[in-house]
């Protein structure tokens, strides 16, 4: 049986909380050990970038002619609101690799409260779809992109290779 290293991520921020309910409430529960598959590390920044985009620059056509529709668009009232994805960018099971746009995730919005986090639905949010957006602050969504890479670095995981997440209380 093949080790699967397991990236432990504590549930601190926005970002972390979004990742936590993607694993939860998506229908694959991609990462999330015992409940979904694992996911498998994509190295190629580029399929990375095309695959963010995908999922949060995505774009349509009203059909009623009016200015086109954005997958995500930055709500003015979160500080630094940036579109955060799960599955990430960086795993082959992203949104965009499975040829899912942002419209196919369902968007929500991690707040923090007494006792834990809950989460805004923001729209589309359905146990059928297989992605998450969240709108979360940017340092936030930073600082799990950051903690991924440095996870790739010290367990070794080359492309190709599994992994889990686990997510931990503060």
């Amino acid at each position: 049986m093949q080790y699967v290293p397991t990236m432990v991520l504590t549930l601190n921020n926005a970002g972390v909380a979004n990742v936590d309910w993607g694993m939860a409430n998506t229908s694959s529960h991609w990462g999330w050990e015992g409940e979904g598959s694992p996911l498998t590390r994509q190295t190629n920044d580029a399929v990375a970038n095309a695959n963010r985009e995908a999922i949060c620059d995505a774009t349509k056509d009203d059909p009623i002619g009016l200015p086109s529709i954005h997958a995500f668009t930055a709500d003015p009232g979160i500080t630094d609101d940036s579109c955060d994805e799960y599955p990430f960018a960086h795993a082959h099971e992203s949104g965009g690799e499975k040829r899912l746009t942002g419209f196919d995730c369902s968007q929500i919005e991690p707040v923090q409260v007494a006792g834990g986090w809950q989460v805004k639905n923001v729209s589309n949010v359905s146990s059928s779809n297989n992605c998450v957006i969240g709108h979360v602050p940017l340092p936030e969504n930073q600082s799990v992109g950051g903690s991924l890479t440095a996870f790739f670095r010290a367990a070794r995981v080359a492309e190709e290779d599994k992994f889990w997440v686990a997510i931990i209380a503060p």
